[in-house]
């Protein structure tokens, strides 16, 4: 008899530490890979981000702040934790008679934070097979969740045969505003990019008289220009970084950009440099996905631009690459593969020693987000390491903050498809205080199933194992322990079923 009872109480301890196990390892696992503060920003989000280069949040006035674009309209909200967001406050509404996979979505526009004049800079444009204006207005975060807005300004007015696309813009050091964009001619089906710059920072803009960068002039060959971004640099000048090619061979190039206001002229000192190896190109699904950064506080080297995108070496395979370019008067050189694979991400400035973070997806498996960071003093970048689960069935693609270095904190923006190709708008903070993290969806889903078919199949366990005891003509109270449990269990999984 003491053996049977010592028996059952084993077999009770076993059951116990199962389930708890079952449990408790999921949640485990969820707490491991949480980084910062994340947080689901906007559920069922559509493709309402645009490409790597282009950026759609900032931190000011305590808040994170975070720009989308629905088929039709651009919102932001606001949040002071992080976590919870307030109520999306339109910005504009725009046309789009295109279809998505022609620009309608967050790749309509582009903006910029001066973080030590406090205001936010945003270029963007209406989606049309017709000529359309690029515009432009500038606001004024406000710690309430406000932005106090002034007048819109047309920065590129419309031209007959010439179609805009993909914005970028930002502030040089005078903070001036600038707007790189790309360009369709239908007159001889050429791309192109250009380059327009508020001249006396009031809104009066001008694409200069040689504002366009064509492949021709700008870099000695006859070819397409796509997908510029422009990034601030000193004295004033801006660097342009653009792909070019035909397919299937596309490569990045980079050269800096002067305007002359009283000539009204651009000038680039420089042949295109090349930032990745001479031996590398871009694919055409990786075209828009290339970031760039101009460390502002960098004052031993201010020229400093950095770059990272994927690119296929027909020597060494498919990398994430990084290359550093020292000078206007010196080549790229570095030329450092941060992974092996394919990835597609951002650059942010992560702190004020000029920390970069690249955060990125990878694209195959499309489960996981990845991290790097590059250390200002050792100049070096850190092991890409996993720092979170994702499910990114489609738009797979980061943006982060360009500098927040004042803040020491760096917010990001990606997807995360709870449901296949209806993704969730996630956001997650560098150098945030980590809450108690929430456990995802999907991971609490798989602890409940482990749980609920564990625990259902122990339970038909002692349900079998008392009523062979009672066959036997022994007392046991398993099978009904059993039974309970088993009817508990079938209760549980349709009261997760409705919630899940």
């Amino acid at each position: 008899m003491r053996k049977r009872l010592k028996n059952k109480f084993y077999l009770r301890t076993v059951i116990t530490v199962t389930l708890l196990l079952c449990l408790l390892v999921p949640v485990g696992v969820a707490l491991a890979e949480s980084f910062g503060r994340t947080s689901t920003v906007l559920e069922d989000a559509g493709d309402v981000i645009g490409d790597t280069y282009q950026r759609h949040t900032f931190i000011a006035e305590g808040l994170h702040w975070v720009f989308y674009a629905t088929d039709d309209a651009i919102f932001y909200t606001s949040s002071a934790d992080a976590t919870n967001w307030d109520l999306p406050t339109k910005f504009d509404d725009y046309l789009c008679d295109m279809p998505p996979e022609e620009c309608c979505n967050g790749s309509v526009f582009a903006l910029w934070y001066n973080l030590p004049l406090n205001y936010v800079d945003i270029a963007w444009m209406n989606v049309s097979g017709e000529n359309e204006p690029i515009l432009y207005r500038m606001g004024h975060p406000v710690s309430n969740g406000s932005i106090t807005w002034y007048p819109v300004f047309e920065a590129v007015p419309a031209v007959a045969d010439l179609t805009y696309s993909h914005p970028s813009i930002c502030d040089n050091t005078d903070d001036y505003p600038f707007i790189a964009y790309m360009v369709y001619n239908s007159s001889d089906t050429s791309y192109s990019a250009s380059l327009s710059a508020d001249t006396d920072n009031s809104g009066h803009w001008i694409a200069a008289t040689n504002s366009t960068i064509n492949s021709a002039t700008s870099f000695n060959l006859s070819v397409d220009v796509l997908y510029p971004s422009v990034v601030p640099v000193t004295g004033g000048n801006v660097s342009v970084m653009v792909v070019f090619g035909e397919a299937p061979t596309f490569l990045l190039a980079q050269n800096y950009a002067d305007y002359d206001v009283g000539t009204d002229t651009w000038t680039y000192p420089l042949p295109a440099q090349l930032p990745l190896p001479a031996d590398t190109t871009i694919a055409m699904a990786d075209l828009p996905y290339h970031s760039e950064i101009a460390w502002s506080g960098n004052l031993t080297n201010p020229d400093d631009v950095w770059a990272i995108a994927t690119a296929n070496s027909s020597i060494l395979g498919k990398y994430l690459w990084n290359d550093h370019y020292g000078d206007p008067l010196s080549p790229w050189s570095d030329d450092v593969a941060i992974g092996t694979g394919w990835y597609r991400g951002s650059l942010g400035i992560r702190n004020a020693l000029g920390w970069l973070r690249a955060t990125t997806i990878e694209i195959v498996q499309k489960r996981d987000l990845y991290e790097s960071d590059f250390d200002m003093t050792s100049q070096t970048w850190s092991t890409l390491s996993v720092i979170g689960g994702v499910d990114a069935t489609s738009g797979t693609h980061t943006e982060s903050d360009y500098d927040n270095a004042g803040t020491d904190n760096l917010g990001v923006i990606y997807y995360d498809h709870m449901v296949a190709f209806v993704p969730d708008l996630e956001y997650g903070c560098y150098g945030c205080s980590v809450p108690p993290a929430p456990v995802p969806e999907s991971v609490t889903r798989i602890a409940w199933i482990i749980v609920i078919v564990f625990g259902a199949l122990i339970c038909i366990i002692l349900i079998g194992y008392g009523a062979y005891e009672s066959s036997r003509g022994r007392t046991s109270e398993l099978a009904k322990i059993g039974a309970a449990g088993l009817i508990g269990l079938i209760i549980a999984a349709i009261i997760v079923a409705e919630l899940l």
